[in-house]
């Protein structure tokens, strides 16, 4: 094994770094290094400072497209959620779609097939089930945004809407209603579950933080998840 080491030059700022490499032998290395040194010509402070000014030119371009709500996902396929995501002018609504429960979250992470999106870039993104997505598209709708259906068909969904709302109606004649949450239901991100014990104190995690609560707090929380996962059932 030899380590190669290659001396390079910034095209941009003229810059020296270096670029290293674990070789079979000598030889192999003396070869990378000769080649890194004529190929790389960017060093990491010009590559980050280019990639910023890239993703800042492209959000000032996606400023002066109309508020859009884009679809993705495979939703032909049982279960599969599917992803909702606003481009455009995002800014003078993002209340809005802060209130309909849209996080900003990197981008890559969600948006897998349809779109192309920088590694790095944010958008304003929600996932829900199929059965849901309807409901969504028409809340998006209602503050004139553009719907995007070019990937997801909006007549399927409105379809699994439809079947859900049926369930619904089945549900209820039945005398399972939908629980309404508790006052103490936390503001956040919370996964659904209480830890602890009525002797050592319970506790939530809301947003990735420990929250202590009351053993009535406890008590409520719990009566409402198992009430909404039986309403989930039914639905």
């Amino acid at each position: 094994m030899a380590k190669a080491t290659a001396t390079c030059t910034c095209a941009t700022c003229g810059a020296t770094f270096t670029r290293t490499k674990i070789c079979r032998n000598r030889r192999e290395a003396d070869g990378w290094e000769a080649w890194a040194a004529a190929n790389f010509d960017e060093c990491d402070a010009c590559y980050t400072a280019r990639k910023a000014s890239e993703r800042e030119a492209a959000a000032a371009a996606e400023a002066e497209l109309p508020l859009t709500l884009h679809m993705t996902g495979y939703p032909y396929k049982d279960n599969t959620p599917v992803v909702l995501f606003f481009g455009g002018d995002t800014m003078p609504r993002k209340d809005d779609i802060k209130a309909l429960g849209y996080r900003w979250l990197f981008a890559d992470d969600y948006i897998t097939y349809g779109y192309s999106v920088q590694r790095g870039e944010q958008k304003w993104i929600k996932v829900v089930p199929q059965e849901d997505a309807y409901d969504e598209i028409e809340r998006a709708r209602a503050f004139g945004a553009v719907i995007d259906d070019s990937i997801v068909d909006t007549e399927y969904l409105a379809k699994q809407a439809a079947a859900k709302r049926e369930r619904v109606a089945a549900a209820e004649a039945s005398g399972i209603t939908e629980p309404v949450r508790p006052d103490c239901y936390p503001a956040g991100r919370w996964n659904g579950k209480v830890y602890g014990t009525a002797a050592y104190g319970y506790r939530i995690y809301v947003d990735n933080a420990e929250v202590r609560i009351s053993n009535d707090d406890a008590d409520a929380l719990k009566n409402y998840a198992k009430a909404l996962a039986a309403w989930r059932e039914a639905t």
